[in-house]
């Protein structure tokens, strides 16, 4: 049975895939000279390695494990149970496991990075259904693995109770109140864990920006008056494809620059923009923004973990921290410029009920936001 769940693709689907791409003779699509194609499947082979075996093996003890169930209790046909559990818990990634407005060339490029995270809800909501205790050890792993904030749909609620907030006229900023209610109680760097998972800082790698399902609806923040690059939730909402035209503008503004350097890193894959950046990490000591300013300094161990494409725990921290208290900053700037600007078009108008309105918003403003 084992044997035929390899042959059919249960336990190893990326085995026929590649299979399927050498009868093609094809790499990327293109029709290439033989010795190009052999050290371009050698280099694609050793590029997905890690995460093909990881694949492999899950789906191997899924089935091993399910199949012994079912010998155990007496059912007709293990291998249909065991290979209806392997898709039922490592999922099916081909078009038909995908819902019909993503079957096509949009929708399907939009939900690219998402299909995971999707069937692994779907699986959680089954789980509920079926035995309330699976669902509560799905929700403890992730929970182990990303924190409270990595729970599906957790950033999106904080998104939705910011955008409200914001709307009736308070600073409200849910990442930070979290911090600041539980560092209170445990401290913060025990709240910090309890919010982004431990297992990011016993490794020193962001695991929770990797498996964390917390933003799963895309777009959520874009109405927050505190959100002025709307630009990124664009990005969010069109996939994939925001991120190659993001990509392309940063190139066309550096190249602008006289930073030719820094416009070829721009378009590059993320495995070599990886490799570029712990290059630069290691040579420097430092690891920068994108637009080339200090973030903090950096270790050798730090940058061989951004060379494997993760990202350092200490530089992930930073940049949620930075992002966390900035909100506020912008909504100051935001509600600082609309008051001023009133203010101004009353002057220039000789409108002293409008400058009077603006000045009761700033009072009430500062009345219920003492702290911004």
């Amino acid at each position: 049975d084992f044997n035929r769940a390899k042959r059919e693709g249960v336990v190893a689907p990326q085995e026929i895939h590649q299979m399927m791409a050498e009868a093609r003779g094809q790499s990327f699509g293109l029709n290439l000279p033989t010795e190009v194609q052999q050290k371009l499947h050698k280099t694609t082979v050793a590029w997905g390695a890690f995460f093909s075996i990881a694949e492999q093996f899950n789906r191997e003890m899924a089935f091993k494990i399910a199949w012994q169930v079912a010998k155990e209790k007496g059912m007709a046909n293990p291998f249909e149970f065991a290979k209806q559990v392997v898709k039922d818990t490592q999922f099916v990634y081909g078009k038909a496991a995908r819902p019909n407005w993503a079957r096509g060339a949009v929708g399907s490029t939009i939900l690219t990075f998402k299909q995971y995270s999707l069937a692994y809800v779907e699986l959680a909501i089954r789980a509920a259904r079926h035995d309330p205790k699976v669902f509560a050890y799905m929700m403890l792993t992730l929970f182990l693995l990303a924190g409270a904030e990595g729970e599906p749909f957790a950033e999106d609620i904080e998104d939705i109770i910011d955008t409200i907030g914001q709307f009736l006229g308070y600073d409200t900023n849910s990442k930070l109140w979290l911090r600041k209610q539980l560092g209170a109680i445990v401290g913060a760097d025990l709240a910090e864990m309890m919010l982004t998972g431990p297992l990011s800082r016993l490794l020193n790698i962001d695991v929770h920006g990797r498996l964390g399902m917390g933003n799963l609806i895309p777009g959520t923040s874009l109405l927050k008056k505190s959100e002025i690059d709307r630009g990124r939730d664009v990005t969010e909402i069109v996939g994939p494809v925001g991120g190659v035209i993001k990509d392309a503008g940063d190139a066309v503004a550096n190249l602008m620059q006289g930073k030719p350097w820094e416009a070829a890193r721009s378009i590059l894959p993320k495995a070599l923009k990886d490799a570029a950046k712990a290059v630069e990490m290691a040579k420097t000591g430092e690891y920068k923004d994108a637009q080339g300013r200090k973030v903090m300094n950096t270790t050798l161990p730090e940058a061989a973990i951004k060379a494997l494409g993760g990202q350092p725990y200490r530089v992930a921290q930073e940049g949620r921290i930075t992002r966390i208290m900035g909100q506020n900053k912008r909504l100051h700037a935001v509600m600082e410029d609309a008051i001023a600007d009133k203010i101004v078009r009353g002057i220039i108008e000789k409108d002293h009920p409008l400058i009077a309105q603006a000045r009761k918003e700033q009072r009430e403003w500062n009345q219920r936001n003492p702290d911004t």
